[in-house]
């Protein structure tokens, strides 16, 4: 039907921890397993450092949770990042606090120690930085790969992988995050502006990755390349009554398909809110 240069008016959901859990399905099967010390080991180096720059943050005066993810290092802090909606400024920083895992699946708590840089939704985006200082225990976060923001244009049907703490509990003690990485779960097209109510998200792409409330602020990454290539911030509603199917999928891959945009995990690109 030709390339879509509208903007989509959409109905959005932003995966912050409701009270009633909702997920999003894409393909015909739903596989988001828990990530337990065994299925670690198992997984390849890209994915494990996945695994280790993912924190579970609990958000005290929203009683949510949500997820963030490591963005880079500086001489005293760590610097993460997640959705606006899930830490929404200073006050809900000093009231956040993350979980994370090390090599040896050891549980760490640390504190979101300041918001260094934000986009709101009413500003066109969905972003949050923010800071936590470094302790040794943390000293694990040295180790993993500095992230790439001058990555190459995804294209359709690249595998994806995300890891979220989705239908966990909001308390400190459980680890419980999840990854999606079925071979459903895959870049569909992008990148476009939505518009929900009368605000709009700018550089949004669209997949087909798994994802449930508490998902919001994971990082979307290319399992091939290693390379993290977005912020997930929510999914389109889906008002049919089926999800994408993995054959429908695959035959409009590479095409306008209207599906994609309407029944779709939306990130927004992680070049274009990348940290000055």
């Amino acid at each position: 039907m030709g390339k879509i240069k509208i903007i989509l008016i959409l109905t959005l959901i932003l995966l912050s921890n409701l009270t009633m859990a909702k997920r999003y399905v894409g393909g015909d099967e739903w596989s988001r397993p828990r990530v337990t010390k065994k299925l670690f080991q198992t997984l390849d180096t890209n994915t494990k450092s996945l695994v280790l720059r993912t924190a579970k943050v609990v958000n005290k005066i929203k009683r949510k949770i949500g997820t963030a993810f490591l963005y880079q290092e500086e001489l005293e802090h760590y610097i993460f990042l997640t959705n606006y909606h899930v830490i929404s400024g200073e006050k809900e920083c000093s009231e956040s606090s993350l979980l994370l895992i090390n090599e040896d699946h050891n549980k760490i708590v640390a504190k979101c120690d300041g918001v260094i840089s934000i986009g709101t939704i009413k500003s066109g985006s969905d972003y949050l930085y923010f800071r936590i200082k470094k302790s040794e225990k943390l000293n694990f976060l040295s180790e993993l790969p500095t992230l790439n923001t001058k990555f190459s244009n995804p294209v359709a049907g690249d595998p994806l992988v995300t890891v979220g703490f989705g239908g966990g509990k909001a308390d400190l003690r459980r680890y419980d995050a999840k990854i999606a990485q079925d071979t459903d779960c895959i870049y569909l097209t992008g990148n476009m502006d939505i518009r929900f109510n009368k605000d709009k998200v700018r550089d949004v792409f669209f997949t087909a990755c798994d994802a449930q409330s508490g998902d919001s602020g994971s990082a979307i990454m290319n399992r091939d390349t290693g390379e993290i290539i977005g912020l997930f911030f929510g999914v389109a509603d889906q008002n049919r009554k089926n999800p994408l199917s993995t054959q429908e999928i695959w035959d409009n891959l590479g095409s306008d398909y209207l599906e994609f945009y309407t029944n779709s995990s939306m990130s927004i690109d992680l070049r274009a809110i990348s940290l000055k």
